[in-house]
């Protein structure tokens, strides 16, 4: 039985009280739910009038009684941590006023006591008649907190918050249970504040919590000499800005991650302007899928589309050509006779270079893979060649066919960016130039819109891009730096090794893992990191994760924190827009931010207003004709008449003056220099026309000699 010493007037002192209150909370941790709800029940029973009450009215102050077998005063303990809080002179680096935002909050930053402590997190314990308990500035999940120690300050961030018996007593004190990660250390060494991850001296139970102090704070965010950019603040005080490394964005990789309608474009936007202004000799390369970006960087970057954008089929390599000429329907005799003639043509036009002295300094043997420039008739040469043969090397139906694909090609306004030139001319540097931006004249950006692109050749254009872009950084020995900002990575880049363009991945993934040795980077941008390569994601060193709903997303960021700050990642889901959680080498520890304005929409807006663009108000106002010229990229201009004004005749399709013979394309989708070769070769209907496809009698066919027809051409 414990025996309880009373005060004189029969009332029990308070420390044996909250000793015994203490003692219950340790029994209740062992009891069952039915011997807890008895017990409440128990205590909350009327009491008969002749009980007396347990509770303990307040008194006057009395001196302390003395002890019945001595005559001196008991000692009086003290609290080390109170005392030692309270012993520092109120100067102004401990006035603890100083970090006070407003008047309202109280003088003291004490907040709780450590009540557990482990290896990466604390508990702490608190009460809600504690003066700064109900400081939401004090407690809320995410913010940072201090502990005071013998050898400093122990800086945790607040994850969990909770009632000690799990529901509100409201006409009672209740007792509050936080859990925070422990995330490093701050010391003060002559005045001098610096932060550190690791811990000198882990908390003892009793110590005190408070509300970090605004120079702490700022301490544990600060990269030092570190070359860095501001990109927006602290989620937690607005008055601190929050800063990255420009050289672990563009060492190591950089990722922005976040669902549709966070903000991830505007980020992106605002990251890739702030670096471009700290590293003058960088050039960024963007891969713009929905033409987001156009607007988006002003007058620092120039922007391509697929009437600006040149990129030569003999940039390819053998991957990549049969992608844009089979398009998925490989076939194996095809591709083995484009193969040999491939080659063939790229020794014939080496040949014929260095018989003028312009080749390109390559004198090794020449195979389908080799950067050699040539020229797409010189291999329709080839199989009209073998087709004359009475016995050809292969089949007839094979070369035909492969002919049939190529001349589609040549001719389609849509892969004019592609094979319009022909490679009748070594004009590589003026590729490099253009693109990468040699010398940049104050635009060393540039932004390649893919929405107008035939999808087919999208991956296809990804893959050449990152490959050129390793390749000129490569080349210039480390003074260019490239970065390549792939927006949708997951498209080019996918979780599955089945899907997606093969070269598209090795491109990428080259840059990811050999990338820092030659000053060529990549930022992956991606509203579904589960959908994407992991080890393209593992090469990230600095991510910036945007609100994420799913929940298989939100397990791939936190695998991707290797501290013990994970937890930091539960309440991803409930960030607004424009908030992020950054981590890696780029920051010092995570850090939830808030990014600056940097609105596409308004800094669009703001292009167009010197330029008069004329939109449809509804649909009525929208022809057929408008439309069809949009599906297959051809400007309004081609179809246009000679004085300006729209043609009302667009397709000639079933026209009898110029009928359409199997294998080619319509003349209504050619360009105007095209169609006017076809009214030059127009020739009498032959006699027989083989065709693996039937051929309706619509007239007079127009017949042109695909060799004759590219000669004109150029």
């Amino acid at each position: 039985m414990v025996e309880t010493n009373q005060n004189q007037d029969g009332t029990t002192p308070d420390a044996p009280a909250l000793a015994s209150e203490g003692l219950l909370e340790q029994i209740k941790m062992f009891m069952s739910e039915e011997q807890k709800a008895r017990l409440y029940n128990a205590n909350n029973q009327l009491k008969p009038s002749n009980v007396r009450s347990n509770a303990i009215p307040p008194k006057a102050a009395v001196p302390p009684v003395l002890n019945d077998n001595s005559n001196t005063k008991p000692v009086e303990k003290k609290d080390v941590f109170t005392d030692k809080d309270r012993a520092a002179p109120i100067t102004a680096t401990t006035n603890y006023a100083s970090d006070r935002r407003s008047q309202a909050q109280s003088a003291s930053r004490s907040i709780g006591r450590v009540t557990c402590c482990t290896g990466s997190k604390v508990i702490i314990s608190s009460t809600t008649d504690h003066e700064n308990m109900m400081d939401e500035e004090a407690w809320s999940i995410g913010q940072m907190i201090s502990i005071s120690t013998a050898h400093g300050r122990v800086v945790c961030m607040i994850t969990e918050m909770r009632t000690e018996i799990g529901h509100w007593r409201e006409e009672s004190i209740n007792s509050i249970i936080i859990l925070a990660d422990i995330f490093g250390e701050v010391n003060e060494t002559n005045n001098v504040t610096s932060f550190k991850r690791g811990v000198t001296k882990f908390p003892p139970v009793g110590a005190i919590a408070h509300r970090i102090r605004f120079k702490d704070l700022e301490c544990i965010y600060d990269l030092g000499n570190k070359n860095t950019i501001d990109v927006g603040t602290l989620s937690q005080n607005q008055h601190i800005t929050a800063s990255v490394g420009v050289d672990d964005i563009l060492g190591r990789h950089v990722a922005i991650m976040g669902t549709t309608g966070v903000g991830k474009s505007c980020a992106v936007g605002l990251v890739v302007s702030r670096v471009i202004e700290a590293e003058p000799n960088l050039r960024v390369v963007m891969l713009d899928p929905h033409d987001e970006f156009a607007s988006a960087f002003g007058d620092k970057a120039n922007n391509l589309d697929q009437n600006s954008l040149e990129l030569p089929y003999w940039l390819l390599n053998f991957d990549e050509l049969i992608d844009v000429v089979f398009r998925g329907n490989i076939n194996d005799d095809e591709i083995e006779i484009l193969q040999e003639f491939v080659v063939q043509a790229k020794q014939e036009r080496q040949a014929q270079m260095q018989s003028v002295g312009t080749a390109n300094g390559h004198n090794g043997i020449i195979v389908v893979d080799t950067p050699v420039p040539y020229r797409m008739s010189d291999v329709l040469k080839y199989i009209e060649e073998t087709l004359g043969h009475l016995e050809p090397k292969f089949g007839r139906q094979a070369l035909k066919s492969l002919r049939t694909r190529l001349d589609i090609l040549e001719n389609n306004p849509r892969y004019s960016f592609m094979f319009a030139r022909g490679g009748r001319e070594e004009n590589f540097s003026k590729i490099i130039g253009h693109i990468f931006r040699l010398p940049a004249n104050g635009k060393p950006m540039t932004t390649i819109n893919l929405a107008g692109l035939p999808g087919e050749v999208i991956n296809c254009v990804a893959a050449v891009i990152a490959r050129l872009s390793f390749d000129v950084a490569r080349a210039s020995q480390g003074a260019i730096k490239v970065l390549l900002v792939c927006e949708e990575a997951h498209r080019y880049v996918p979780k599955e090794r089945e899907l997606g363009f093969i070269p598209t991945r090795l491109a990428i993934s080259r840059i990811a893992k050999e990338g820092r040795k030659y000053g060529c980077s990549v930022a992956i941008i991606t509203q579904r990191p589960g959908e994407l390569d992991p080890t393209i994601l593992s090469q990230c060193s600095t991510v910036f994760a945007m609100r994420l709903t799913n929940d298989y997303d939100q397990s791939i960021i936190k695998a991707a924190i290797s501290d013990s700050s994970g937890s930091i990642i539960s309440f991803m889901s409930s960030l607004d827009n424009r908030e992020a959680i950054a981590f890696g080498e780029g920051v010092s520890v995570p850090m939830r931010l808030r990014f600056d304005d940097h609105d596409l929409a308004k800094l669009r807006n703001k292009a167009l207003e010197n330029i008069v663009v004329k939109k449809p108000k509804n649909a009525d106002e929208i022809s057929a004709q408008d439309l069809v010229v949009n599906i297959h990229g051809i400007q309004q201009q081609i179809i246009n008449k000679g004085d300006g004004v729209p043609s009302n005749n667009v397709s000639n399709a079933t026209s009898s003056e110029n009928p359409i013979r199997p294998g080619m394309i319509r003349p209504s989708l050619l360009k105007k220099d095209v169609l006017e070769i076809l009214a030059k070769h127009e020739k009498p209907a032959p006699t027989k026309i083989e065709s693996p496809r039937p051929i309706l009698p619509v007239g007079k066919p127009t017949t042109v000699s695909g060799t004759q027809l590219r000669k004109d051409l150029w």
